[in-house]
């Protein structure tokens, strides 16, 4: 179960102390949420690990302690899916290691 409350406080918290681009901050907190909403391991397949790393020292927070794993919503990311698919290892394809067509996409139910 998603603590909303904690959720609220990691963003004014960070929001209180950002200086910078507000367009990134933007795209940080957007990050937190779908991860809320598809899971941790189909955001690691979405974004790249640089750019998770940047939205977590943005928000002063590790997305894997706040986010559930995954949700009855991860499988409307094409990507996520398809490495299901794949058989392969999540922290290779989260790596770029292996390649997963379809990372960015996503479709309805």
């Amino acid at each position: 179960m998603i603590d909303w409350d904690r959720i609220n406080s990691i963003i004014s918290d960070a929001l209180a102390k950002y200086e910078g681009d507000v367009t990134i901050f933007e795209s940080a907190v957007g990050c937190l949420f779908l991860g809320m909403l598809i899971g941790w391991n189909p955001l690691r397949i979405i974004h790249n690990p640089r750019t998770i790393k940047r939205y977590e020292k943005i928000l002063s927070c590790s997305f894997v302690e706040v986010l559930p794993l995954k949700t009855d919503l991860a499988f409307m990311s094409l990507g996520y899916s398809n490495f299901l698919l794949s058989g392969d290892t999540l922290g290779r394809a989260a790596g770029g290691i292996i390649s997963i067509s379809d990372r960015k996409i996503f479709i309805s139910k």
